[in-house]
């Protein structure tokens, strides 16, 4: 953490800074102060969730305030009210003021008060990946309820940050997901050789998605024949896969490291393409993850529709009204 940080401090939003500033007072509710947010030396992401709420990635609309120390005490409590504790602030408890990220900064500099260095990049950074996460979880959530489909305990918020960075060796790996770990962080490289560098030699789609995939589970095997009776350079269909096709690759999956049943591995680059490179025809991605339910793992489906749902913003989700589409 910036060691100018002082406390207690509160984050507020530019324009309660600027109203603070016009008024010379501001009445603050005291739960907002944040007097020790320091959990083993690291700050607590509770001083962003204290500010009002802005867009998730509003970085410019917020300001942190660092108060003198007796700006907690009793005597500064409004007098008129009663059910919780709100301060009464005049502009001469600021003991120093401060952006989030150090671009911002210079929007401080017109206002009469002392701006301080410190800066709050690197907390930014994990309060995005964890509130991030946890807006999508909730959603999700929401939506696995109206749909029918059952949310197991390890596809949490923590499944979902770690889907957002799946690279990132200080996130942990809840209990059965390394598989999904590994597939994600090679999602891009395949992706990228499969929609613009080509199929990798293979016809199609789908079994250059195998292809890749059996790669990444380090093995060299050939692909079986009937792979290649799913025609067509762009998305497969749920018609086109066949019963031998299904056997097929559960051969296949015993001698791969993957740990996650290759058809689910490319049904869910199939609804991945579809979602951020194609027509986002949910149709076509709820249709692939019921097909998955009901013909190869209850579990891999839910985790597959989770892991394509969590790709998205909480704010793309709820947009895109899926309970209705399911």
């Amino acid at each position: 953490m910036t060691p100018q940080l002082t406390f207690p401090v509160v984050c507020i939003s530019e324009s309660e800074l600027l109203q603070w500033v016009a008024r010379g007072r501001i009445h603050l509710l005291l739960d907002r102060v944040i007097q020790d947010p320091l959990v083993e030396g690291v700050l607590d992401v509770s001083l962003f969730a204290s500010c009002p709420v802005l867009k998730l990635d509003d970085a410019k609309g917020r300001v942190w305030v660092s108060l003198n120390k007796d700006s907690v005490n009793g005597s500064r409590a409004h007098p008129y009210a009663h059910y919780k504790n709100v301060l009464d602030l005049p502009i001469t408890d600021i003991q120093a003021v401060g952006s989030i990220l150090p671009q911002y900064k210079r929007r401080l500099e017109n206002l009469t008060l002392p701006i301080s260095e410190a800066t709050l990049e690197a907390e930014w950074e994990t309060w995005i990946g964890i509130q991030g996460a946890y807006e999508r979880y909730c959603v999700i959530q929401d939506i696995y309820r109206k749909i029918g489909f059952e949310l197991p305990k390890n596809l949490d918020a923590d499944a979902i940050r770690m889907a957002m960075r799946p690279k990132d060796q200080s996130l942990e790996t809840s209990p059965g997901l390394t598989g999904w770990k590994n597939l994600i962080a090679h999602r891009d490289e395949i992706l990228q050789q499969l929609r613009f560098d080509g199929h990798a030699g293979e016809k199609t789609f789908f079994a250059a998605s195998v292809a890749s995939l059996i790669k990444v589970g380090g093995a060299e095997i050939e692909l079986p024949p009937a792979l290649h009776m799913v025609k067509g350079e762009g998305p497969w269909e749920i018609k086109d896969i066949s019963h031998e096709i299904l056997n097929d690759l559960q051969r296949v999956d015993g001698q791969t490291n993957l740990e996650l049943p290759i058809f689910i591995g490319a049904a869910y680059l199939q609804s991945f393409d579809e979602l951020h490179y194609g027509n986002k025809n949910w149709q076509s991605i709820f249709s692939i993850a019921r097909f998955c339910k009901y013909t190869v793992s209850d579990v891999n489906a839910t985790e597959l529709l989770f892991f394509t749902l969590g790709s998205l913003s909480a704010d793309a989700l709820l947009a895109a009204n899926l309970p209705r589409q399911f």
